[in-house]
């Protein structure tokens, strides 16, 4: 690893630049010279993905003897608007004074000059013509940062700065301060000799993929156009998101080091009401820059620390260019459970309560240790959807094994605690436990049966995604309908519905089992599972279409423990059974991989037929048993996709993007911010790709790239059929309409139809805030840079 030792002071050049006295905008007049001096402003220090060396770190301008390579120069009027051809680029030559042509402003007027410093970019023009128009367009004018290594030149080892200045009349020198568009962070560890951790890695989260090229734009308080930056800047919208690379390292007891960053503005406001540094994270606002730092204990323990940037501990979360960040963290022991920054995830005990899970695997090769209890075992086999004289509950004696029944992905990504790892063995009510591996993404099936037997006596999906729904702990916010969290988004959308039945409540951005919501990276990863209505267990795609032939959806294969090819049919095109008979409820427990169908309602003697039960519960607006989303989460209620048009409409609240009809990313991104035709943010909208289904005629692909489909929980109130809202692409044009899921089959079988799900928020977001935990000693301080 790389440390910082020290870093200092200012720096200044004096340049003679030729100038022209303008008689109008676009015209030149005589011939005169200024003297330029360009300054580096010194960083104002408060208190740097892959940390920097800090014995090698980029020139920042602080020497003595500094000067910049070259620089671009606009020139803009009094009022902000750009005067013609007057951006110049400039080359500094170290032996010889340096001009270029600038334009003079007349008698008792004056002009800006712009300058961007440090470009090594003689064609930069081209990148920023649809910016230069004033200076307040400039400010939307960014350099795309996607790693550490794009804060800086890492060719020519120096940072891109950039400053303004006024130029009056009858000028002789121009002085120009210029500011550093990003800034520094100093992260030093020092584990306490007495510690019992080992400090394993560092990261810095929540970076915005951009820095502005005139970040002084927004630093200067007097320009014309121009406010300066106010939080949030950038907003959650204008830039994408991202975290710089992980540095694993090795920080013993008794060890201290130092790391080094650079970041763009970020700056996410205050927060009142901390009063300490243990409270911070808990209050941190979205996309917030946060250090995150993982730590093990000689026991084998796991803990995840996180502090979060500002000029303070307790009440600031922004982060300004031209500034230093100085972030002493010291390590005295692992940490409280009153302490928001840290988290215990030696071990994971799930609730029990859920046919699902999010499993987010964590970034260092250490992982946490999941406990599934299996209490669902003998909920179900006690209750009247168990066959009469049968015993399948697991009793103090009863030996059984959990194992994968099958995987989406064609490597292991999971592995069972015990002597082997490719299965769980134990007797009576204990937990299956197992871990995840580090980077893994997929889906898995686990399944438990009594040792020596063949049938499944529970079985549940664990959903491995980078994906975290669960980190919005926040209300409702006016007028925003979109919420960040780890891997994607949750949303809340506008109108009676939601205001009526899901205040503070909020649906996730994808559907069950997608593993993203980015529409670019096509149907296979976000289309998700399809589902049986009122069944827990997840099906996937097939192949198979209703006249025999096949589609091109490339992830139909699924897979064992290890990435072996597993299949329950001899269709290599549709690897789950297809059984064309109803069965018990107990039957579709028994052999979770098979689509059931018979011309009716896949179940027989269904004690849920009644279209009052929900999702084959008993009981209006709870979660059922049989319900498929992960803890926490359940299937909506009719009337959630309300906004997005009414059925039978193709008058649909979409934006303007095409649906790309019977294309690998074929969909519909619906407005969720204000019915159609309201004023809308271009950002306010949800993906649906257009799965198709699983059809209940014969499990069969059907609508696959022009039908999209998901469930609720209830019956339409305008029919006795399953309320199954959907939507259909048009070959011709750009239309949408809203549909009923595909009805030439009886009442009864619609409940056969396998569709998408979209999990919404069980309860009120406000109902239950769990504070993350946690304890470290961390102190800002200030010197300067």
């Amino acid at each position: 690893m790389r440390y910082l030792y020290n870093i200092l002071a200012v720096s200044l050049l004096a340049l003679l630049v030729s100038c022209e006295k303008h008689e109008q905008i676009g015209g030149y007049g005589n011939d005169g010279k200024v003297k330029i001096t360009l300054k580096c402003a010194q960083m104002e220090s408060v208190g740097g993905t892959k940390s920097l060396n800090p014995g090698n770190l980029p020139d920042e301008g602080t020497g003595t003897d500094y000067k910049v390579k070259d620089y671009w120069v606009l020139q803009y009027t009094s009022g902000g608007v750009y005067i013609d051809k007057s951006a110049k680029y400039v080359e500094v030559s170290a032996e010889e004074e340096t001009k270029t042509p600038a334009i003079m402003p007349l008698e008792g007027e004056y002009y800006y000059c712009l300058f961007i410093a440090n470009t090594h970019n003689p064609e930069l023009d081209k990148d920023f013509e649809d910016f230069k128009g004033s200076l307040s367009e400039m400010t939307g004018f960014y350099k795309s940062i996607s790693s550490l290594e794009e804060t800086y030149n890492v060719t020519d080892n120096d940072l891109i700065m950039s400053g303004v200045a006024k130029l009056e009349y009858g000028a002789t020198e121009l002085k120009c301060f210029l500011y550093r568009n990003i800034a520094k962070v100093t992260v030093t560890l020092k584990n306490n000799q007495y510690s019992d951790l080992t400090i394993k890695s560092i990261n810095i989260k929540n970076v915005p993929g951009g820095s502005l090229y005139a970040d002084a734009l927004v630093k200067v308080t007097s320009l014309p156009g121009i406010n300066p930056a106010t939080t949030p800047f950038p907003d959650s919208y204008t830039l994408p998101y991202f975290d710089y690379e992980l540095d694993d390292i090795s920080v013993a007891a008794g060890e201290t080091k130092d790391f080094v960053w650079y970041l763009p503005r970020n700056m996410k406001g205050t927060v009142d009401g901390i009063t300490s540094a243990d409270q911070k994270n808990s209050k941190a606002p979205e996309l917030a820059t946060y250090i995150e730092v993982f730590a093990t204990t000689s026991s084998g323990e796991l803990f995840r620390y996180r502090f979060y940037m500002g000029a303070n501990a307790t009440t600031d979360f922004n982060v300004e260019p031209n500034k230093h960040y100085k972030l002493p963290i010291t390590f005295v022991d692992k940490g409280t459970v009153v302490d928001s920054r840290v988290n215990d995830f030696s071990g994971i005990t799930l609730s029990g309560k859920s046919n699902s899970y999010i499993i987010n695997p964590l970034p260092v090769d250490a992982q946490s240790i999941y406990q599934l209890p299996i209490t669902k075992v003998n909920q179900f086999w006690s209750s009247p959807d168990a066959p009469a004289g049968v015993d399948n509950t697991i009793g103090e004696s009863t030996q059984w094994v959990a194992e994968v029944i099958w995987q989406d992905q064609p490597q292991r990504i999971i592995n069972f605690k015990g002597a082997d790892a490719n299965s769980f063995t134990a007797t009576g009510i204990n937990p299956i436990q197992f871990e995840v591996l580090k980077g893994a993404q997929g889906n898995v099936i686990v399944g438990i049966k009594k040792a020596g037997e063949t049938n499944y006596l529970w079985s549940w999906h664990l959903w491995i995604t980078d994906y975290n729904p669960d980190d919005c702990k926040t209300p409702w916010v006016a007028d925003k309908y979109v919420y960040f969290v780890p891997g994607g988004q949750v949303h809340r959308y506008a109108g009676e519905f939601w205001e009526t039945n899901y205040q503070n409540r909020y649906i996730m951005d994808r559907n069950l089992g997608a593993l993203s919501a980015d529409r670019s990276d096509n149907i296979e990863k976000t289309g998700g599972f399809l589902y049986q209505f009122g069944r827990k267990d997840p099906l996937p795609f097939t192949n198979v279409a209703d006249d025999g032939s096949t589609t091109d959806y490339e992830n139909v294969k699924l897979y064992d423990i290890a990435g072996n090819p597993v299949k329950f049919s001899d269709n290599v095109d549709n690897p789950i059974l297809v059984v064309n008979r109803q069965v018990e409820i107990y039957e579709s427990v028994y052999q979770p991989y098979c689509f059931y169908y018979s011309g009716v309602d896949w179940a027989k003697n269904n004690r849920y037929s009644s279209y009052s039960y929900v999702w084959n519960g008993l009981v209006p607006n709870e979660k059922s048993m049989f319900d498929p989303c992960p803890e926490g989460w359940m299937v909506p209620k009719t009337g959630v996709w309300d906004i997005f048009g009414e059925r039978g409409s193709s008058s649909v609240n979409k934006n303007e993007n095409t649906t790309r009809y019977n294309q690998k990313d074929a969909g519909v991104e619906f407005y969720i911010d204000a019915p159609k035709d309201s004023e809308h943010k271009k950002y306010n909208f949800a993906y649906f790709p257009a799965m198709g289904i699983r059809h209940a005629t014969g499990g069969y692909s059907n609508n696959y790239k022009t039908r999209g489909y998901l469930h609720t929980t209830q019956a339409a109130t305008s029919n006795s059929r399953i309320d199954r809202w959907g939507f259909a692409l048009f070959e011709s044009g750009n239309a949408v309409s809203i549909v009923r899921v595909e009805e030439s089959v009886s009442k009864y079988a619609t409940r056969t139809h396998a569709l998408n799900v979209r999990c919404v928020r069980e309860k009120d977001i406000t109902a239950g805030n769990e504070e993350e935990n946690n304890n470290n000693n961390e102190e800002y301080n200030q010197v300067p840079w």
